[in-house]
């Protein structure tokens, strides 16, 4: 049980580590079904602690996601 735990624990550190750090304001496409692109609005605390909180451009809805569920976006093109 010992050594199960002690697995457990290092596969959360390496997907800790593997996993990029979000700010409030960055751009990220977010996987829910397909990729849909949107930026962080709010970073998870309480229950929602590793999660970051993202609105989608398309939509009007937020949504909660992963960290593994979120990959880097294009900053928004300005004119």
């Amino acid at each position: 049980m010992t050594r199960f735990l002690a697995i457990l624990l290092l596969a959360s550190v390496l997907a800790a580590a593997q996993s990029p750090a979000y700010k409030v304001g960055d751009r990220v496409e977010a996987l829910d079904i397909a990729w849909y692109k949107g930026a962080v609005t709010q970073i998870g605390d309480g229950n929602n602690v590793g999660y970051y909180l993202i609105k989608y451009d398309d939509f009007s809805t937020q949504r909660y996601h992963k960290a593994a569920n979120l990959r880097p976006g294009r900053a928004a093109i300005r004119a």
